[in-house]
């Protein structure tokens, strides 16, 4: 009795294995994303551009439940990594129809896709991250709620706090952060060897260079954690000093998207600590 039982047990599990392959493959069949390959042209949107495919990602962005396609595309020359005019577009799958957000300055090379939700409205937005020659990062978001695409990340977003600065006499600096409004001071002489031997400093520390400028070298790893309801970007800001090796502090920066704006919640350097 009890081997009958058992034979009968595994008959219909092995029935309701088969009639989830059927479902599961009828659900594939009914999926149809286009088919494109990374390089190919793309020619879906009515523009006199040639851009091509740079990348591609699945996942519900517009909140309906359905997949949709989001790709990225742009100008490419030759085998060269370096891409412009990139831009984000939608396919709607369920509605086979396309959304372009026409994004502007948008340049890098290696493009790389994030579906995460920025705005707290539990739905992913695209985040789209691409690679620079300095070692640096560019980064883009859009929200596609509503069938409506909204970029709320865009190129003055993605600059980081806004860093300048002055190297001063006595192998210092003083740095100036301005979307924090505030003004902070870097002792240099730790490496007041290596400037002397170029030539920025003289001995008594004073300057031997009217090259003084401090300027922000950009942003790199670029990286997200989740907060309550929402997920935040987690970023480091390179500062560099005299040159494009002189990097004199490393500031890494979290912030979020709230009500519209983009809100720095943490700021701590290397060297100026917390702020």
């Amino acid at each position: 009795m009890n081997r009958k039982f058992l034979v009968l047990v595994l008959i219909l599990l092995a029935l309701i294995i088969f009639l989830n392959g059927i479902t599961e493959n009828e659900e594939m069949a009914k999926f149809n994303p286009l088919e494109l390959e990374i390089g190919d042209t793309f020619a879906y949107l009515n523009s006199e551009e040639k851009r091509v495919v740079l990348n591609y990602e699945i996942g519900d962005v517009t909140g309906d439940g359905e997949n949709d396609m989001i790709i990225v595309i742009g100008e490419k020359s030759g085998d060269e990594l370096l891409c412009h005019n990139i831009d984000v577009v939608l396919y709607d799958i369920k509605n086979d129809k396309f959304m372009d957000t026409k994004l502007k300055k948008y340049s890098g090379s290696l493009p790389k896709i994030h579906l995460k939700d920025i705005d707290g409205d539990s739905v992913n937005d695209v985040i789209v991250i691409a690679d620079l020659e300095n070692v640096g990062q560019k980064i883009r978001g859009v929200s596609f709620v509503h069938d409506m695409p909204k970029e709320i990340l865009n190129e003055k977003d993605s600059k980081g706090i806004d860093v300048s600065g002055t190297i001063l006499d006595g192998f210092k600096a003083s740095l100036k952060l301005k979307k924090l409004k505030k003004e902070a001071y870097i002792d240099l002489s730790e490496n007041k060897g290596n400037y002397i031997t170029s030539g920025f400093y003289m001995e008594n520390g004073k300057l031997r260079t009217d090259k003084t400028a401090v300027t922000s070298a950009g942003i790199s790893d670029i990286d997200f954690v989740q907060l309550d309801n929402q997920t935040g970007i987690r970023f480091v800001e390179r500062i560099k000093g005299f040159d494009n090796l002189d990097i004199i502090e490393q500031i890494e920066v979290l912030m979020k998207y709230e009500n519209g704006n983009w809100v720095i919640i943490e700021v701590k350097g290397e060297r100026i600590g917390s702020l």
